[in-house]
């Protein structure tokens, strides 16, 4: 059949694996007719591939079951990816007019059976795969030249027919139309035409007609580009208190109104847009809903003025009544009233409670009633009102008053009471006094004893009478004292240098201390003995005296000396002795031996020892003038306590003679300080003597800094500078700068944490290079050139220009920075000639 058709071809490109469509359009006749032609990727994945012969959305899959329905499709499970398939053998696969469903990729069609006059090539029974169908010469094909494996597992469409006459099967199905051909004909001949016509409510959009036509061996219906667009209605409109459901306004399409909490719908909730689009019935209404009204309570009533959502209702009761329950009810969205209804109830304030020691004058409980408190004889009231009034609120007044007892004059050994006779009663709140017979007193009490309901708050006790006063302190002793209660001990000591003579304990009776006073004697050391082939030296104010055995009163801290005669030496032994405590320290004399020292410096020793001894013994003496003029004035037996912290560890090594003090006279105690810190005393010890530590208090400070020796390097402290082995405190930073011709190794400033510099590693300085100068008329060898540098210790050569000689030997060698001998120089022969 020859025509002279114009086609206009349009071609998609396709991602791999996926295939396109042509569109073609041909004017046939008049009429515009659409081709959809087919073009496949040369592999395409079964588990991917499109129905070509069903309409697919570009837009995404979309699914259209009526149109499926009406071409017999079965949809599969619905879905936007893999996970929403229940079964995992399935996968989220666009199927035509089904969309994106669940589908086996692997899932079978069923055999297409033998076709008569005419074949087909098929690409497979899976999923996708398509079947191409042909007729034999002299027939004509009728349905579909191609279909495809769909995800029910049926193939598309119909299977097409092979004819002697070509015809086209029945006209495709336009959604929302029906055509003007009877449904009991199943085939039309070529060049028929059927009209398509919308339902009611839809409006047309498009061509409304489709021919049979034959083309490329095949008779098919052409031409038809019709959709049926619903139409459309106005906005329904709002309703006050109420919210719309829905937000399509076209045919068939519904919109709902739902009333907000506490009001009812007024008309129907539903209305919908009609074929004609107009919106069916009128629009509703929401009014408040309304509650019962409120009942009158019992002894009370409601008060109200209207009964619709959210109003109150107030509750009251008659005077000598109380509500129980709310107060207020509000009436809410279920036309019921807030809460349970409240009721009246009578006041009653109850029992005010128990009165003790008295009585109570009326019964009644009521609201307003009035009841009185009266105590018994001899009985005081305490309370802030003698009546108490039922109030509103069901509580009375005023609390119940007590009515407390008197108190008996309790009996005091070893004393009496003065304010009250013995047989007397004592009111509450009264205190009494108390005088102790001789050689007794009260026990000490912040509070007198007062009378409180009956009791005493204490009962005043007459003990055995303390000592006012401290025992008499012996001249030259002192007393020791800690407590002067009846029975408690004092003890009696000396001063250094003289001897307790007497008791040496008295005790505190009844107010007095027992005993006499004891004396302090002064002690006398006894004369030590003759030393061989020498003489003792008795140490005086002005010098020193020979020492015999008639003088006796040798005191306390007096000293001797040993001397040797002439030609003897003193060996093994002390050069003298300390009189302490009447014994002589130490006790053990020295021996004189003979010795070949010169004379003169025998003498120069033993005056240098002779006025040392004076010196000290003059310190003494007015060390003891001190005292003397110190007169009475208490001694001092505390030093500071030392306590430890986390730098310093404190030890009690010894107890002083107080042996529940940390710090009496007496105690020595052993520091040790910890990493960072240095102690200020040498032995690690001190004693307590005198209200001070000896030698000195000590104190853990932080550990300074030895400045280091460094060769060829000098460090300042600021501008200063500081030589090796000096000091420098905790945190204080020094610099370090080399001597000229060296350079530095490692960090220039040093910082003292904790006794120890605070770098990884000590700074050094190192010989430095030399920079090699332009040596006019000359150049260096091996490779060297002006400008590069050689380092301390290496040797470079050079040579001069002809007409010239070397000015300075070679190799010229790099020492601290400087090349020695000299700079390399090359000079003119005649004035090396004229030089030398």
């Amino acid at each position: 059949m020859a025509d002279s058709s114009v086609f206009c071809t349009q071609v998609l490109l396709c991602s791999p694996d996926y295939f396109g469509r042509k569109a073609r359009t041909k004017i046939v006749s008049g009429i515009v007719v659409n081709f959809l032609l087919w073009t496949f990727a040369e592999n395409p994945s079964p588990e991917y591939d499109l129905d070509p012969l069903l309409p697919v959305d570009p837009e995404g899959c979309l699914r259209n079951r009526e149109e499926a329905a009406a071409r017999g499709r079965q949809c599969l499970r619905k879905c936007a990816s893999d996970a929403d398939c229940i079964s995992s053998r399935k996968r989220c696969l666009c199927d035509g007019l089904c969309g994106w469903s669940c589908i086996r990729p692997d899932l079978r069609c069923a055999n297409l059976g033998v076709m008569e006059n005419g074949n087909y090539k098929v690409t497979g029974d899976h999923f996708g795969a398509r079947v191409m169908y042909s007729c034999d010469d002299g027939y004509w094909m009728s349905g579909p030249k191609e279909r495809a494996c769909q995800g029910d597992g049926s193939w598309s469409e119909r299977s097409p027919e092979c004819r002697q006459k070509a015809m086209c099967g029945v006209p495709p199905q336009v959604p929302h139309a029906r055509h003007n051909a009877s449904d009991k004909v199943q085939e039309f001949d070529v060049d028929d035409v059927v009209q398509y016509t919308c339902f009611q409510g839809y409006d047309p959009h498009g061509y409304p007609g489709a021919k049979c036509l034959f083309f490329n061996g095949t008779t098919r219906w052409y031409g038809l580009d019709l959709k049926c667009i619903p139409r459309s209605c106005d906005d329904p409109g709002e309703v006050p208190n109420a919210r719309r459901e829905g937000d399509i306004f076209t045919f068939t399409s519904r919109v709902t109104y739902h009333c907000d909490p506490g009001y009812e719908l007024v008309g129907r909730a539903n209305r919908y847009c009609e074929s004609k689009g107009e919106w069916s019935g009128v629009l509703p209404s929401c009014r408040p809903v309304e509650c019962p009204q409120p009942r009158d309570v019992p002894s009370g009533r409601a008060v109200y003025t209207t009964t619709t959502y959210q109003s109150v209702a107030r509750y009251e009761c008659l005077n000598g009544y109380r509500l129980v329950g709310p107060e207020i009810r509000v009436c809410e969205a279920n036309k019921q009233w807030e809460g349970d209804e409240p009721y009246c109830e009578e006041i009653k304030c109850g029992s005010p409670g128990i009165l003790h020691n008295g009585y109570v004058k009326g019964t009644s409980t009521r609201f307003g009633t009035v009841i009185y408190f009266s105590c018994l004889e001899n009985m005081t009231f305490v309370g802030g009102s003698a009546s108490t009034t039922c109030q509103k609120d069901g509580t009375w007044s005023h609390p119940v008053p007590k009515c407390m007892a008197p108190c008996s004059v309790p009996s005091i050994e070893h004393g009496r009471v003065t304010n009250y006779a013995p047989d007397a009663r004592v009111a509450h709140d009264q205190h009494i006094t108390v005088d102790c017979i001789a050689q007794y007193e009260l026990r000490y009490n912040t509070t007198p004893a007062t009378c409180n309901n009956g009791s005493w708050t204490h009962i005043p006790t007459c003990i055995p009478a303390r000592c006012k006063t401290l025992p008499r302190r012996p001249r030259h002793g002192m007393v020791i004292a800690p407590k002067t209660d009846h029975g408690m001990k004092a003890l009696f000591r000396c001063k250094d240098g003289y001897k307790l003579s007497g008791p040496n304990i008295t005790e505190c009776s009844f107010g007095r201390w027992t005993g006499e006073t004891p004396i302090c004697n002064e002690t006398y050391c006894p004369f030590p003995g003759k030393l061989e082939n020498g003489r003792i030296l008795l140490v005086g104010h002005m010098g020193m005296y020979d020492y015999r055995p008639y003088v006796r009163k040798i005191t306390n801290n007096r000293q001797i000396m040993y001397e040797c005669d002439r030609h003897y030496t003193l060996n093994e032994g002390p050069s003298g002795a300390t009189c302490v405590d009447g014994r002589w320290s130490p006790q053990e004399k020295p021996k004189c031996i003979r010795g070949s020292h010169p004379q003169v410096r025998w003498d120069r020793s033993v005056r240098e020892k002779r006025e040392a001894v004076i010196r000290r013994q003059r310190r003494l003496d007015v060390t003891r003038t001190k005292r003397r003029k110190r007169g009475k004035r208490k001694q001092k037996g505390y030093c500071k306590p030392i306590e430890s912290t986390p730098w310093m560890d404190v030890t009690i090594l010894k107890k002083g003679w107080m042996s529940n003090s940390l710090a009496s006279r007496g105690t020595v105690i052993q520091v040790t300080c910890g990493w960072g810190y240095s102690l200020n005393i040498g032995n690690r010890t001190a004693k307590c003597m005198a209200g001070r530590w000896k030698p000195k208090k000590p104190e853990c400070i932080t550990t300074p800094c030895h400045i280091p020796y460094t060769i060829y390097g000098v460090y300042h402290h600021f501008d200063t500078e500081v030589s090796a082995k000096s000091l420098i405190e905790h945190s204080e930073v020094v610099t370090l700068s080399c001597d000229d011709g060296f350079q530095l190794l490692g960090p220039e400033t040093l910082r003292c944490w904790y006794g120890e510099w605070a770098v990884n590693k000590m700074p050094k300085c190192l010989p430095g290079p030399c920079e090699l100068r332009d040596i006019s008329n000359g150049t260096y060898l091996d490779g060297y050139r002006a400008g590069l540098t050689i380092s301390h210790g290496s040797s470079v050569r050079y040579s001069c220009d002809p007409n010239f000689a070397k000015g300075v030997p070679d190799p010229v060698q790099c020492l601290e920075g400087k090349l020695r001998s000299d700079v390399p120089k090359c000079m003119p022969v005649a004035s090396k000639i004229k030089e030398s």
